[in-house]
């Protein structure tokens, strides 16, 4: 269905770069690949990411010291640091987060054997980052009160007032503003603020007190 579709072709939320190495501390290329032990500021949760770092040195001897946090402060660490910072590759699951660091230049061409395996869409053009894992956006909603059939097939029909009081979004989640970063690349942003102020009148519930009614669920959520 095209609400899905929508996302998918729009976002690459786990993307992952090489970092620019210090020029007054840089190795050579050689040494870099010779490395023992790789930097990575990883804005993925340890607990999903952290066994495919174990595999990665079980399978190369090369040891990951990882940093983790939210996407968006680790983005905001790298361009504090600049290219001092130690990191070797930034994993963030925010294509906001990688936008902000990649506009500063702060990151190194990723070679092309390493993400030509990828479709062209979820990689950036210049080679400065790779999207590794895709997200779709669903809805999940009451199947005692709504069929598959009555759900918006598109972002712009949750627009329409049938949907006013039932519909809940959580607009400072990270995966929310990733979704409207995707909105505003496929749309542009005069179009994405357009839908954002045709949203606001839906008087949508936020997330927490949305959780509060979990349990006799009647509305429909944006996920």
């Amino acid at each position: 269905m095209r609400f899905r579709s929508i996302f998918v072709a729009g976002l690459a939320v786990l993307t992952i770069s090489s970092c620019t190495i210090a020029s007054d501390n840089s190795a050579t290329d050689q040494d870099q690949t010779e490395t023992s032990t790789l930097t990575i500021y990883s804005g993925r949760n340890e607990n999903f990411i952290s066994p495919f770092f174990d595999e990665f040195t079980a399978q190369t001897g090369i040891k990951v010291e990882a940093r983790y946090g939210d996407s968006a402060e680790l983005a905001a660490l790298l361009l504090e640091e600049g290219k001092n910072s130690p990191a070797d590759v930034f994993l963030s699951q925010d294509a906001g987060a990688i936008g902000a660091v990649a506009a500063q230049d702060l990151f190194k061409n990723l070679d092309s054997s390493a993400i030509s395996v990828v479709a062209e869409q979820f990689r950036d053009p210049n080679s400065k980052w790779v999207g590794i894992t895709g997200r779709s956006r669903i809805v999940a909603y009451n199947n005692k009160k709504y069929s598959a059939t009555d759900l918006p097939k598109t972002i712009d029909e949750l627009l329409d007032p049938k949907w006013s009081g039932k519909i809940a979004i959580a607009p400072t989640n990270a995966s929310f503003q990733s979704f409207i970063t995707a909105v505003v690349q496929l749309r542009g942003e005069e179009k994405a603020l357009e839908w954002l102020k045709g949203l606001k009148p839906i008087n949508h519930k936020s997330l927490k007190k949305m959780l509060k009614w979990s349990k006799q669920l009647t509305k429909v959520w944006l996920i």
